[in-house]
């Protein structure tokens, strides 16, 4: 496959727009979450910043693969001993600290790169380790890497609210069919009193 004809380079310019564009929206979307959190520390204001920043890293990303895919500039593959050496010491040093740090003190906004760093170094270190185990000819170029793991995010965040709005029709559903059969509704509050008492 030629990089360099018209439909492959309208691709990675394409490619470039949704970076800079991933970017355009994850930054406002983490000031906005900060200043709505008025310095007080939660578990969603870490996802929703972790989120945010997830963002930016696969926006960068993006935008440099766009314009090197663009202009036909080659990619190094996703094949480095040095590389694994450093992400062995990043998931180390992730990990030693989320050990250090209290718990309390981590439900900050400051601390979502160090949850993020939890997730996506492992997830990198094992990659590139079964990477290195299979050959240079398995693996992928960085820009291949990058639109693979952005395609990957991007399918996780189109399901969730799929799943979601199908959980909320077939609890409706449910309802539904109980208030219809005869002690159905008293059957649908003793399981949600059930529920409740699970959650606390």
């Amino acid at each position: 496959m030629n990089e360099h004809q018209p439909q492959q380079r309208t691709a990675w310019a394409f490619v470039g727009g949704l970076g800079i564009l991933a970017i355009l929206i994850a930054l406002p979307t983490i000031g906005l979450v900060v200043l709505l959190s008025s310095g007080g520390g939660d578990p969603l204001t870490v996802m929703l910043t972790g989120v945010g920043l997830l963002g930016i890293a696969l926006g960068v990303g993006l935008t440099w693969a766009g314009i090197s895919g663009y202009h036909g500039l080659p990619s190094p593959k996703f094949y480095s001993l040095g590389g694994l050496g450093i992400l062995l010491v990043l998931t180390a040093g992730v990990m030693g600290l989320a050990l250090l740090i209290p718990p309390a003190r981590q439900l900050s906004a400051l601390f979502a790169p160090l949850h993020l760093g939890m997730i996506a170094f492992p997830a990198l270190f094992l990659l590139l380790l079964i990477t290195w185990a299979a050959g240079r000819e398995a693996a992928l170029t960085l820009r291949q890497l990058i639109v693979t793991l952005t395609g990957g995010v991007m399918t996780i965040i189109v399901a969730l609210p799929v799943e979601l709005i199908g959980f909320v029709v077939s609890v409706f559903i449910v309802a539904v069919i109980a208030a219809l059969v005869p002690g159905g509704e008293a059957e649908l509050t003793r399981l949600m009193t059930l529920l409740e008492g699970w959650a606390e």
